[in-house]
């Protein structure tokens, strides 16, 4: 990806951090968004399952393609993600508290490479980038470990 891809996913995710913030941290701008991108994508003939991380569970990716939506694909993620992104010896942990703070852009890479996310999935990396942007990287993972209908973190 190109620093001036990177840049646009960058800014991408701040505003939908602001989204987020000013829907006091519900998550309805991420499953819009979430929701764009599979469609978006399903026209270029992928399958909302292609932009799942490395290592997601094989259910997983069939649940998302018989629902198709920005809730079950952001779920998805939480469910295959959360190892890679809130371990305490995780990549993301050591950048994000070594660093102080980090770009949107460098955030939206290091997501990305943290979940193994191949280039189409950008969407994906940006609505994880603009939610922890907005509730930190502690909101994400205390929603991350939530019953799937339970209360956002903040």
């Amino acid at each position: 990806m190109d620093d001036d891809s990177l840049k646009a996913a960058g800014a991408e995710a701040e505003e939908l951090a602001r989204a987020v913030d000013r829907e006091d941290g519900a998550l309805d701008p991420i499953y819009e968004s979430l929701d764009f991108a599979i469609a978006e994508l399903t026209v270029g003939g992928y399958q909302p399952s292609d932009l799942l991380p490395v290592g997601a569970e094989p259910g997983l990716g069939f649940s998302l393609n018989e629902r198709r939506d920005g809730k079950t694909l952001w779920q998805a993620i939480a469910i295959a993600g959360r190892d890679s992104l809130c371990d305490s010896d995780s990549e993301l942990r050591r950048r994000l508290s070594g660093e102080g703070n980090m770009s949107a852009s460098a955030l939206v890479a290091l997501v990305m490479a943290s979940l193994g996310l191949p280039a189409i999935a950008i969407a994906i990396a940006i609505a994880v980038a603009g939610y922890i942007l907005a509730v930190g990287l502690p909101g994400f993972c205390n929603w991350a470990k939530a019953e799937p209908d339970g209360p956002p973190a903040a």
